[in-house]
């Protein structure tokens, strides 16, 4: 919240303040010319204000008289990477004024220890950047950290799921086998050598295995139990562990500064275990030391010559998490002046620089409802919005495009316009002129100001023009040397001169070094044919980041491309040395063996590659040719396919979609270390102009490690067109009747977890297009036992051999189609002919691994008894269970945010409780893992249960799989069973929504030892009927009906009225609901007024009342009028039926989502007039279903319909089916 009220300030500070929110950024100009330059507050404003005009400092001129200001400290870091003081050195660079002037400050004047080595690391980036890498390595090592780690990794981290699992090394500090990351074969701790790249440690060798969990762990000998500070600079996601009890955990992947993170924990004496475990979609990092109370540097430090510690609880190390104290600093500033534009800046700033983004987000929003159109505030957002998920990259998009149309002088406006050149490119000359010469009047920036004449001067085609600005960019000494790179490029791709390019290049690199430099220098050296000079050059640079295994590998290409190749196995163990797990380094290997011709270390290297990562086409086929040995699937492919594609075409019948499937092939290849091969051949014949439709863009949907070996079209005199092909989508062009198309390629999946040398799948034998020729054959490395089952048809099954492995054959000739798709129809797996699959032993193996996965998840932190204490104020004793788990539900329900995310790829693992009450906002599984904890503190009964929703069909999953897509909880209420559905807001308690209806559950039992559990199918179970009830009042006149209706749905069916009736917006809310009343009526009809229309969370009701006009007249029959009887709830329609014949069974759950109508209408004539004859009662049945509709004369000008209708969901037979005109 944005404070309120304030203390006295300085009025030209608040008169810039306002100006700066308001967007009058002139006036603020202006005003703030008055604020004094040895004033730290009016000092900071004032450049910030200049800053905001486009006056950028090119030279760091305010830096040297900033720093000398006292009390600098929290505005330096706050503003540290922004144009006030260093900018965004981390991606553009310094100019060579800029590092001239970082060079002559050697030191700050500061007792802030992170001021003081936060400066220390950019004076080691300056000297890194002027080539005096002796002082760049002595003033990092000056930087005090915790040194002597040992590193261990990867484990499996799908979607963030791997840093809620508990690896083995979070348990083992030494381990003699090693551990089994399941997947990446085993990994034991080792010692990385990274002396060079402290203060900072990064797991940048792990790189390669791509997005997973690694650790990293030391040993603090303490003289003395004693309560210490640690402070913590990371980038990824985190979690520390003392003596392994959690002390700090963050689950925002970020960078931050050092001494970002700070919480103080109890060492005792001793030695005391620290665990780092962490995971980023980027390279992870960290740096961690200790601090006194004073945020004195303790000389504490890593130790592994002794691991013996004691284990300790969270209780006993007592972690508490300490706001940094520049955080504290700003904000009582805020407290103090709430619109005080520096208060805003710098405490949003140093929330982002401390991994706050969640923080800063929600500090800013408030001044944006304050000042809408303010553009500083959206600017902030803008960045604050720049870190996270899609969701927070629209806003970011949003506040991006508002800032564009709404303040286009902005110059960070036209500095976005400028960097759109693909749109700036499309302007006529004059208007580009127009805007180039606005852009460069809105900021000093030196670097922009000079892109602007180069782009104007290509724009006008003028190149003397532009090689002179170019020219101007190498020679200025305020232009970044990144930039100067770039635009250095240009004179050998714009204007053909290499050796003008080579020479600026050298002569920066005479002075300089930057990885850009050595790069673009170092490829032209080798694209110029100069491989010894490339040699020497690359030597020179990678020989000092040799730590780094990308660089070391770089090294040892660059000699095997020589020929050297003993050098280059010799530079190679060192990136073994580095990081004993690599995989690249593994391959390169080979590929240098079998140079050298010796092929049994070539064969040793492939294959430990392979052991660390299965999924790799090329690398297997090497292998094979290795061992001279035959590829299991040439052996069993269906041979000659050209041959029969001429033996098989024009012999097809044609049907309704035009497309008949010539051959289905599958060949699948179970490896023994875990992972599979997937070969499939796919023969289409087109035979009317759906097919063509069908098949003209086809897309394989692969990923990852696939090869397509043909993707063409088979004319009927033979010859063959070439599909055009982007990755795994083909478009076959000038495809007629009478063609084939041809498709077949390979793919490689790993896997990775418990599982991981399992495999399980469904294969469809059967479905809307005829087949001629099905086959799936299975081979199996290891011989590992398959479990098996066809569904919905018969298969010819053989046992097979292949090359001594065990293999299993499933073929089908003449395969008809299934029809045309119905609405309302089964899915295609309760229909098609379906192969089931899987190597798992038994559905207790899923739900012992997820009740394993669980368990470790639910522990009951002081969050969920906060929980329990709040919404069981009086305690739960005296409660009933359903009292117990309605509170339950309602709490839920009501509080949190449903965060759609589908169940296997999440990662399977819930969050903590504690973590789902904090965020206020989870999955199925998050929400469904909160109750069962609530529930185990209340004496309540509850279990998990995963789901296979009922669209999948009722027969999808047959063998033990882990395809289950959601999760809900199973509770006994006064000993009945009830499942609960946690994810619709909107859903009473006891519903039973149809997405649950007829689907796949497995429950997992909270300890799953000795208990034996299997797949149903949720039916018949208990839970609150949805009724609706509607009760109208109709008045007919001779031109029309009025009505008043009230409408009362109870239970699953309310979910979607709730839903209606809870939109914000009142125009909105009356269109969605006056479409909700017509689409339940058999009369067009208007909304006139909505009278009621609410409903209570804690009800399972939702009730809306409204007056409409019906847009019908009575007929009239000489003397008499007759009319139709305006309905609004109807139960039965024709369009469920509105083939004449069909030929798939109805799905009736598909159809209806309410158990009971009860309709009452009281129809009003005009007084005066009467009744003289009203239909007879009726009543029909058919199977559980049952409709009854009555008629009562209640005078001579009233009469009271009442309809009473019961459904039933259970499948219609197309055998047994009836008209189901009961009207």
């Amino acid at each position: 919240m944005v404070a309120q009220g304030a203390l006295a300030q300085n009025p030209t500070i608040t008169s810039t303040s306002k100006s700066l929110l308001n967007n009058n950024r002139a006036k603020a100009l202006t005003t703030s010319k008055k604020l004094k330059k040895n004033n730290i507050e009016e000092a900071f404003l004032r450049k910030l204000t200049e800053t905001e005009n486009g006056q950028i400092d090119n030279e760091y001129e305010f830096l040297e008289s900033f720093i000398k200001l006292p009390g600098f400290e929290p505005y330096l870091y706050a503003g540290w990477d922004s144009n006030i003081f260093l900018g965004d050195y981390r991606d553009e660079g310094f100019s060579p004024a800029k590092l001239k002037v970082l060079k002559k400050i050697k030191a700050l004047n500061t007792n802030d220890v992170t001021i003081r080595d936060g400066y220390k690391y950019v004076q080691s980036l300056v000297l890194n950047n002027l080539k005096e890498f002796d002082d760049r390595q002595d003033i990092k090592q000056s930087i005090p950290t915790v040194e002597n780690w040992e590193f261990v990794g990867p484990f499996e981290n799908l979607n963030e799921s791997g840093m809620d699992i508990q690896y083995e090394p979070e348990l083992q500090a030494v381990s003699a086998n090693g551990f089994d990351t399941k997947g990446n074969g085993i990994v034991n701790w080792y010692k990385p050598n990274l002396i060079k790249d402290r203060p900072y440690f990064f797991f940048v060798n792990h790189d390669e295995y791509g997005d997973k969990v690694s650790y990293a762990q030391t040993f603090i000998n303490s003289d003395k139990d004693q309560r210490v500070t640690m402070s913590l600079g990371r980038g990824g996601l985190i979690k520390v562990f003392v003596n392994d009890a959690l002390a700090f955990e963050s689950d925002e992947d970020v960078q931050t500064e050092m001494d970002a993170n700070r919480f103080k924990v109890s060492l005792k004496k001793g030695v005391n275990r620290i665990l780092i475990k962490m995971a980023s979609s980027d390279t992870n990092y960290f740096m961690l030391r200790f601090m006194d109370d004073e945020n004195n540097i303790l000389p504490l430090n890593g130790d592994l010559s002794n691991k013996s510690y004691t284990k300790q609880t969270v209780s006993d190390i007592n972690p508490e998490v300490i706001t940094h104290p520049f955080e504290s600093f700003f904000e009582n500033k805020i407290q103090e002046n709430p619109d005080n534009v520096i208060n805003i800046f710098s405490l949003y700033s140093t929330y982002l620089r401390n991994g706050r983004v969640k923080k800063a987000r929600a500090f800013l929003e408030p001044y944006i409802e304050k000042y809408p159109n303010s553009t500083i505030i959206k600017v902030y957002l803008i960045e604050a919005y720049a870190f996270g998920d899609d969701e927070k990259d629209e806003k970011m998009l949003q506040y991006l495009e508002d800032l564009k149309r709404e303040d286009s002088d902005y110059y960070q406006s036209l500095v976005l316009e400028f960097l759109d050149t693909e749109k700036l490119f499309k302007k006529d000359v004059k208007s580009f002129e127009t805007f180039i010469k606005k852009v460069k009047k809105a900021t000093t920036l030196e670097q922009t100001r000079l892109g602007t004449d180069f782009f104007l001067a290509i724009r006008k085609e003028e190149p003397l023009k532009a090689k002179a600005v170019i020219d101007q960019i190498v020679s200025s000494d305020r232009v970044s040397l990144s930039t100067k790179v770039t635009f250095i490029n240009f004179y050998k791709t714009l204007f053909k001169n290499e050796s003008l390019f080579e020479k600026q290049l050298e002569n920066i690199e005479d002075d300089y070094f930057t990885w850009q430099i050595m790069n673009k220098l170092g490829s032209h050296y080798y694209q110029s044919g100069r491989k010894r000079e490339y040699e020497k050059f690359m030597t020179k640079h990678l020989g000092r980041y040799d730590f780094m295994n990308a660089n070391v590998q770089r090294l040892a290409r660059i000699k095997y491309d020589l020929g050297k190749f003993d050098e280059s196995l010799e530079i190679l163990d060192k990136a073994l040395d580095n990081y004993p797990y690599a995989l690249r380094v593994r391959e390169m290997k080979g590929d240098i063996y079998l140079k050298k011709n010796d092929k049994k270390n070539a064969l040793k290297w492939y294959e430990e590659k392979l052991a660390r990562s299965a999924s790799n086409l090329s690398l297997r086929r090497k292998i094979f040719d290795l061992k001279d040995k035959k590829d299991p699937f040439e052996i069993v492919k269906e041979k000659d396919r050209y041959e029969f594609i001429e033996a098989n075409r024009g012999q097809n019948t044609e049907n309704e979609y035009g497309l008949t499937i010539l051959s289905d092939e599958n060949l699948i290849m179970l490896y023994e270390r875990g992972g599979s091969r997937f070969y499939a051949n796919y023969i289409y014949e087109i035979t009317s102009d759906n097919g063509i439709e069908i098949m003209k863009e086809y897309d394989l949907g692969l990923y990852g490690n696939y090869y397509i070996d043909k993707s063409e079209i088979v004319k009927p005199n033979g010859s063959v067109e070439q599909a055009e092909r982007s990755g795994s989508n083909m478009v076959f062009n000038n495809l007629e009747i009478g063609d084939v198309i041809y498709i077949s390629y390979e793919s490689e999946y790993g896997s990775y977890g418990r599982f991981y040398k399992d495999y399980d799948n469904v294969f469809s034998a059967q479905g809307y297009h005829p087949i001629k020729e099905y086959s799936l054959r299975i081979i199996t490395e290891n011989n590992q036992p398959l479990n098996y089952e066809v569904l919905n048809g018969n298969m010819t099954f053989k046992n097979i051999e292949v090359d001594g492995m065990k293999g299993y054959e499933w073929t089908a000739n003449n395969v008809p189609g299934i029809g045309t798709s119905e609405d309302y129809m089964k899915p295609m797996s309760d229909i098609g002919t379906r192969i089931h699959i899987s190597t798992i032993k038994d559905w207790n193996e899923i739900s012992d691994w997820y009740s394993d996965l669980v368990r470790s998840q639910i522990e009951v932190e002081d969050e969920v008894k906060n929980v329990i204490a709040k919404i069981f104020p009086n305690g739960h004793a005296g409660l009933t269970d359903e009292q117990k788990a309605k509170t339950i539900y309602d709490f839920i329900t009501d509080e949190f945010t449903y965060s759609y995310v589908s169940f296997k790829q999440s990662g399977y693992v819930p969050q903590k409780p504690s973590k789902t009450i904090t965020s206020k906002l989870g999955d199925c599984k998050d929400f469904s893992t909160l109750f069962v904890a609530l529930a185990s503190q209340v004496d309540l009964d509850a279990n998990l249960v995963l789901i296979l929703t009922s669209d999948y069909g009722e027969n999808s999953l047959r063998l033990p799989s882990r395809d289950f897509n959601h999760c809900i909880v199973k509770s006994k209420i006064d000993g009945e069973d009830y499942f609960i559905e946690l994810t619709d807001k909107f859903l009473p308690f006891k519903s039973f929504p149809e997405t649950l209806d007829g689907a796949i559950a497995l429950e997992i039992p909270f300890n799953a030892t000795g208990s034996t559990n299997n797949i149903f199918n949720l039916k018949e179970v208990n839970f609150e009927p949805s009724i609706v009830t509607t009760d109208a009042i109709v008045t007919v006149t001779d031109d029309n009906y009025q009505a008043t209706i009230t409408t009362d749905v109870s239970s699953s069916a309310s979910s979607y009225l709730r839903s209606l009736l809870d939109e914000e917006s009142e125009k909105l809310k009356k269109e969605n609901l006056e479409s909700f009343i017509k689409n339940r009526s058999n009369e067009e009809i208007k909304l006139n007024e909505l009278i009621t229309a609410n409903y209570e969370h804690e009800s399972n009701k939702a009730i809306l009342k409204a007056q409409v006009e019906v847009k019908a007249k009575p007929a009239k029959i000489g003397s008499l009028k007759t009319f139709k009887i305006p309905l609004f709830s109807q139960p039965y329609t024709k369009g469920i039926v509105e083939k004449d014949e069909r030929q798939h069974d109805i799905v009736y759950k598909y159809y209806e989502n309410a158990n009971k109508y009860i309709e009452t209408t009281l129809i009003e004539i005009p007084s005066g007039k009467q009744f003289i004859e009203i239909p007879e009662n009726k009543s029909f049945n058919y199977k559980n279903h049952s409709y009854s509709m009555t008629f009562n004369k209640i005078s001579a000008n009233k009469v009271e319909v009442k309809i009473i209708s019961e459904t039933d969901t259970a499948i219609f037979l197309r055998k047994n089916m009836l008209p189901l005109n009961l009207m």
